[in-house]
């Protein structure tokens, strides 16, 4: 649970490697609940989701994590599934969701390791955000890029044509002595099946370095 922040009873018993029955599992996640280490929520056909507690997250030693904000623990959901989504290409290495810099104003949803080396930034973003908030973020990823790339998923075909144009604008404006355009390092998804609970991103349509290209296109030519 310190890893993924939220999942569902059944991938946490997958992942534990617990060999005794569903039942007993249930048992034993059911007391963590009681003491306070665990809490849930029902979710997606009714699907048990858990979650540490602050008492959980300290007694996992992630003291300097955040406890999961039940006001938006769709996007938390999302994030989970997208990364483990993407952790079953053989082209990424390692991968783990952000869980330090508790208070931190900026920081990615997750972070990836592609076997070439180069890093992954993950950000998740289901709602349109206000455009200056935006262009700041971005902007404090082009002053602080080194290599690698910032990975944009969105569920809305709104919000990523407005992402879209927000890149083209501040690309456009870039003083001309600037090294790196930001379309060269941020990659935008569309692919609205991330809400559901079974979703391929193989397909999704992507827009990267000005041009679009499905998801499987753009790792054959930029994440191998």
């Amino acid at each position: 649970m310190g890893k993924w922040r939220i999942l569902s009873l059944e991938k946490l018993k997958t992942k534990v490697n617990y060999h005794a029955s569903h039942q007993a599992f249930s048992k034993l996640v059911r007391k963590l609940e009681q003491n306070k280490y665990l809490e849930s929520i029902y979710y997606q056909n009714y699907r048990k989701y858990l979650f540490l507690t602050d008492k959980g997250l300290r007694a996992a030693g992630l003291n300097e994590s955040w406890q999961i904000n039940k006001e938006i623990i769709l996007h938390d959901l999302i994030s989970v599934n997208v990364l483990e989504n993407l952790m079953q290409d053989e082209r990424f290495k390692s991968g783990e969701l952000t869980l330090i810099d508790k208070g931190q104003r900026s920081r990615p949803d997750g972070e990836i390791r592609l076997l070439n080396g180069d890093d992954l930034f993950l950000e998740i973003e289901l709602t349109q955000k206000s455009k200056p908030r935006v262009r700041n973020k971005i902007r404090e990823y082009q002053l602080s890029w080194q290599k690698g790339f910032v990975f944009y998923v969105f569920s809305s075909p709104s919000v990523f044509k407005a992402y879209k144009k927000i890149i083209n604008e501040l690309d456009l404006n870039s003083s001309p002595l600037s090294k790196k355009r930001i379309a060269n390092f941020v990659i935008l998804m569309l692919e609205p099946a991330i809400k559901n609970n079974n979703f391929s991103l193989e397909n999704s349509n992507c827009y990267f370095d000005g041009k679009f290209m499905t998801f499987s296109q753009l790792k054959d030519q930029y994440l191998s």
